[in-house]
């Protein structure tokens, strides 16, 4: 596994984790997930509520892939990710939304972690960073 780590705050000045990583085997890369963990006690996510990804140019959602980890907190969401990755023609700042219980909830992603996210989502654990 290749992971990406930042700490952003969303429209709503609450802390958020975000962890995009990758998974491969025998060479090939499998999937592309971000994880978004909140503070727990302080908000609920809400599954399955897909997360809405967009660009000045694009918008894509991205399938709510939670229920397959078991035991994550409630204010934890997973997504799938690699359509979107894959489609960005640059490193130009992002958009995302997801949907907790309080109402949705947005995060501007800045072009540096959009950067890092797309080296992450090619990565193979055995390749040599850049």
């Amino acid at each position: 596994m290749v992971r990406s780590l930042q700490t952003l705050r969303d429209d709503r000045d609450q802390a958020w984790q975000l962890v995009l990583f990758n998974r491969s085997q025998h060479g090939a890369i499998e999937s592309v997930h971000l994880r978004l963990v909140g503070f727990p006690g302080k908000l609920i996510v809400q599954h399955p509520d897909p997360l809405r990804i967009s660009s000045s140019t694009a918008a894509w959602t991205a399938p709510d892939c939670t229920a397959e980890v078991p035991l994550l907190p409630l204010s934890t969401g997973e997504y799938d990710v690699q359509p979107a990755i894959a489609a960005l023609p640059n490193n130009s700042p992002l958009q995302i939304t997801l949907a907790t219980t309080g109402g949705d909830r947005t995060l501007k992603i800045p072009p540096y972690a959009v950067r890092e996210w797309r080296e992450v989502a090619q990565m193979l654990p055995n390749s040599d960073a850049s």
